[in-house]
């Protein structure tokens, strides 16, 4: 163990200010391991980062995680702690309860990292708050949780925020393939369009354009030309589009857009104008009316209502 405790001088937060004896020694210890002089529940949030913003984190994986749940020593005991129920904790972590995960880099290579974690019984209960010390090769080197179990260092909240830390880390680890293409991208100075119509694509040879020599594109074609397209040859393409299929469904989308196609789109409340719906109809000046009056104005409403054989 460290100094006695009544030489340790470091204050204590109410997280922790119940702890005596054996454990609150531990406690002290844990500090002085984790190169903390400041109890980690009584430090200013302005000094920690949001794990995933934070620009540096440990090189931890899931064999840290495993290393220190189930082979690592008990401080009380010094047997392996074999915390194998523990490792469930995943299910913590998938869930959400795991949250506001920041991590501070306190020197010395050393990481704190804390979360709050839902009770795992009681969503409704305050967050638990457990913390752990890494050093930058990943290795674990003591944690610590708000629950009862905490004092044993290896609880489920504990675990938790470990798998929240891995997956932290692997988002950090993005390869090229995770975000847009970096390869092949037109130089920043192109300062022109970067696509066009084929129609107004030059596939010319730029060496041999440059020599002013009347050459043909790469398949072997001529220099492309722009071909105009008269009205009647695109209202022909446009009809034969509509009468490819008697099925609107089944019909080309750009017919939807049309003004002479699309109101074969249309749907049948629209088209064939049916009445206006009954629940339309409310209106809140007709609950000032008696019931004579209401039953004659039912009455008028339902005598201007027409309905065709079609619309049946």
């Amino acid at each position: 163990m460290a100094s006695s405790i009544e030489e340790v001088v470091v204050p204590l937060s109410v997280e922790v200010g119940h702890l005596v004896g054996a454990h609150k020694e531990r406690y002290f210890e844990k500090l002085e391991i984790a190169g903390l002089d400041t109890d980690p529940y009584l430090l200013p949030t302005s000094v920690f980062t949001d794990l995933i913003k934070s620009p540096s984190l440990p090189d931890f994986g899931p064999h840290d995680l495993y290393h220190y749940v189930v082979n690592g020593v008990s401080p009380y005991t010094g047997a392996d702690l074999k915390a194998f129920k523990s490792l469930d904790a995943y299910q913590f972590f998938v869930a959400g309860w795991v949250t506001g995960t920041r991590c501070y880099a306190n020197g010395g290579g050393r990481y704190l990292i804390m979360a709050k974690v839902h009770h795992s019984q009681s969503l409704s209960e305050t967050q638990l708050q457990p913390w752990v010390s890494l050093k930058k090769d990943g290795t674990v080197l003591c944690g610590h949780c708000t629950c009862k179990a905490g004092l044993g260092e290896v609880c489920s909240h504990v675990t938790a925020l470990l798998y929240a830390i891995d997956s932290g880390k692997h988002l950090e680890d993005k390869s090229c393939t995770d975000g847009p293409r970096q390869w092949g991208l037109p130089p920043l100075k192109a300062g022109k369009a970067l696509y066009e119509e084929g129609s107004g694509i030059d596939f010319s040879n730029p060496a041999k354009k440059r020599c002013g020599v009347n050459n043909q594109s790469h398949s072997g074609c001529p220099s492309v030309k722009k071909v105009g397209v008269s009205a009647a040859a695109i209202e022909q393409f446009y009809k034969a589009l509509d009468n490819a299929t008697p099925n609107p469904s089944e019909k080309s989308g750009i017919l939807r857009i049309l003004p002479h196609y699309c109101k074969q789109f249309q749907p049948k409340v629209v088209s064939l104008g049916l009445p206006q719906p009954l629940t339309e109809l409310y209106s809140a000046q007709n609950r000032k009316l008696s019931a004579s009056d209401l039953e004659k104005k039912c009455d008028a409403v339902f005598n201007d209502m027409e309905v065709t054989p079609e619309q049946v």
